[in-house]
């Protein structure tokens, strides 16, 4: 796969990419956050 492709690739799902990068930073710093009250 070029780069070009997975530019394509990305353009074309960005917000599939932008929920699961939304979804997982909220999960990581609840959890951090969480760890960190300990």
């Amino acid at each position: 796969m070029s780069m070009q492709d997975a530019v394509v690739a990305i353009s074309k799902s960005w917000r599939l990419f932008y929920l699961l990068a939304l979804s997982a930073g909220v999960v990581i710093y609840a959890y951090w956050a969480s760890n960190r009250a300990g």
